[in-house]
């Protein structure tokens, strides 16, 4: 996966099979990944047939900026590899015994070799899912083994998850939250039996991420409207470690923007990510890319077919600061 030369990393880019392009074009090499640098406005293109493919049938969640599949191993075992489709870095995991539908990194690979990975995968019931850590130690790191939760996870209907520091944070959808502490020895479940109050329109429903930023954990909620089925706005909310509690926020740190996804959304300096507004939230649609200023309260709007990409909507891949 060879490219002549990437932006400086700290961007945003969008990621989509070439097939997807609207704009034809000579210098476009046809079935292979098309990378658009949201700060540069610019395309650049890999040449990986197998995953553009996959692309065109649905999008792929990101996480940290890598991508993750799984098959089975020589002793039949499950056999993970997490990979970046910028750089090209494979990374295998230890194998497992039972079928994982979901991965998250703590941090990415290429910024330090001291990550997390957590599996949610099944464990032989089929009405009780669980969830395994694994520390690496750098690069292929196959010796080490997977450390499992004692809990099922179906217990509760969590809205989501994420690592971040060894710790492992779940909000459930009664807005609760679960942190998993697997810097010890022993894996400790700590329970936040508060939840959050707020008001939302009426016939409106909201989707929940959790995002970790300095330190800080926070809760954003984006409301979605009925009857359109669009985004109308977001609340935030931190967590008060004193009082356990959730405490409603205005605005953002200063200097910080989030970026909303559905398996790993981040809150970013936008000295790093200068293609970013301070105090907004960006997310996703099926069929454009949003932007809600929290001052402002407003929804703006960026069709993909601006940029010139038809059919499904790109994966959104954060390419960190080193």
């Amino acid at each position: 996966m060879a490219v002549r030369s990437w932006p400086s990393p700290g961007t945003l880019w969008f990621m989509f099979p070439t097939a997807n392009l609207s704009i034809e074009s000579l210098e476009v090499t046809k079935n292979a990944l098309g990378f658009l640098s949201l700060r540069e406005n610019k395309l650049y293109t890999v040449k990986n047939n197998a995953l553009a493919d996959k692309l065109l049938d649905y999008p792929l969640e990101s996480q940290q900026g890598w991508l993750w599949r799984q098959g089975i191993s020589g002793r039949g075992k499950n056999q993970m590899h997490i990979f970046n489709p910028i750089s090209g870095h494979q990374i295998r995991l230890p194998t497992m015994d039972f079928r994982v539908f979901s991965i998250l990194l703590s941090s990415d690979p290429c910024c330090n070799n001291d990550y997390s990975v957590v599996a949610i995968h099944y464990s032989g019931n089929p009405r009780c899912d669980r969830m395994s850590f694994y520390k690496a130690g750098g690069g292929d790191d196959t010796e080490n083994t997977w450390t499992g939760t004692t809990a099922p996870l179906d217990q509760y209907n969590y809205a989501d998850i994420i690592c971040r520091n060894d710790k492992v944070f779940g909000l459930t959808e009664i807005r609760t939250l679960h942190v998993w502490d697997f810097s010890s020895a022993s894996t400790k479940v700590v329970i936040n039996p508060r939840k959050f109050i707020d008001r939302l329109p009426r016939r409106s429903y909201y989707k929940m991420y959790l995002v970790e930023s300095l330190g800080e954990i926070y809760v954003v909620q984006q409301i979605v409207g009925s009857r359109n089925i669009s985004t109308t706005g977001f609340t935030v909310s931190k967590f008060d470690y004193s009082k356990s509690k959730w405490i409603q926020i205005q605005t953002l740190p200063v200097g910080r923007a989030i970026v909303t996804k559905m398996d790993d959304s981040v809150c970013v300096s936008i000295q790093d990510f200068p293609e970013l507004e301070e105090n907004s939230i960006y997310f996703q649609e099926s069929r454009f890319f949003g932007v809600y200023n929290l001052k402002e309260k407003k929804v703006r709007a960026y069709k993909y077919q601006e940029w010139g990409i038809k059919g499904q909507r790109p994966t959104l891949v954060i390419r960190n600061p080193r």
